[in-house]
């Protein structure tokens, strides 16, 4: 189908007048086949059925272009993760009216590499990653799941302490395993037993740290090439304890006591470390952006 599309497109004059409504639903797709196909099935109408029908289905098939039309009331979110810790913190804070799905939904996910040295450049990756994978389900049965357009969200994070020269940061998951050069991420509690072991010596004024967190988002249909994508960073300030506290959380959380306050991530409630995280953050922007550009309903978050 998607070499089909490609010989197609260059050959049809009334491409720019492909129109979808807001849910990404075709509907001049009739048009645009039936004028192509009888323009050039006029001496062999027995071949025209066949050829408006094959047009149609790839006029079906067309991602959003500069000529769609699209009015912002995409509800569904695809997150690019396989934790479902993320999902459940990701609906606490955006609502859960939106429609959200994990790349475990899947009996086949794709298994998503970091390879960045910077958190824009992982969240950017596998964005990219992700939209390749669906591609890819174009020629499956599973088609009618992405013919709407969705949003893409991936996120990189991690904990950056000062004493360290900003380390663990991008390896923030994967800090015990570079010791042994294994692939794949850590166990929380390894992660957290070597960042104690390296600060055993710093002293309380130098623990400062913060955790960072950059979302990239992306919308998919999406026909290769430069990816449009947006950004959005957050910030929490804080420093790391000389003992873990709180039974919360996940990652260093009992570690991590943001400023202002006397709780770790670990011991807070839930709604309060879903306002005031780096997660939490960078979502408000994002939040706040799709309010003003017609994305899905999410609730005003106090940034």
């Amino acid at each position: 189908m998607r070499s089909l599309l490609a010989q197609a497109l260059p050959k049809l004059p009334l491409f720019g007048r492909v129109v979808l409504d807001g849910q990404g639903q075709f509907r001049s797709g009739f048009l645009v086949a039936f004028v192509i196909s009888t323009g050039q099935s006029e001496q062999r109408p027995q071949k025209g059925i066949g050829r408006l029908i094959g047009l149609w289905k790839v006029a079906r098939a067309l991602p959003l272009t500069a000529h769609s039309r699209y009015d912002g009331s995409v509800e569904t979110v695809l997150l690019a993760t396989h934790n479902r810790h993320k999902v459940e913190e990701l609906r606490r804070i955006l609502g859960r009216e939106l429609d959200y799905r994990i790349l475990t939904d899947w009996p086949d996910p794709p298994r998503l590499e970091e390879t960045g040295t910077t958190f824009v450049e992982n969240a950017t990756a596998k964005v990219r990653q992700v939209l390749e994978w669906l591609k890819t389900r174009l020629d499956t049965d599973e088609r009618a799941q992405f013919e709407s357009p969705w949003w893409v969200l991936a996120d990189d994070s991690g904990l950056e302490v000062d004493a360290l020269n900003g380390l663990p940061g991008v390896y923030s998951a994967r800090f015990a395993a570079l010791d042994s050069g294994s692939g794949g991420n850590s166990p929380d509690a390894e992660n957290n037993a070597k960042l104690l072991r390296l600060l055993q010596d710093v002293p309380e004024p130098a623990r400062r740290a913060r955790f960072r967190c950059v979302i990239a988002v992306g919308r998919w249909p999406w026909s290769g090439g430069p990816i449009p994508l947006r950004w959005f960073e957050g910030v929490c300030e804080g420093r790391v304890l000389k003992e873990p506290r709180g039974l919360g959380g996940f990652g260093y959380d009992p570690l991590f006591q943001p400023e202002g306050y006397d709780q770790t991530f670990a011991e807070m409630q839930p709604e309060l470390k879903n306002r005031i995280s780096h997660r939490a953050r960078a979502l408000a922007k994002l939040a706040h952006w799709w309010q003003q550009h017609g994305g899905p309903k999410a609730p005003a978050i106090e940034r």
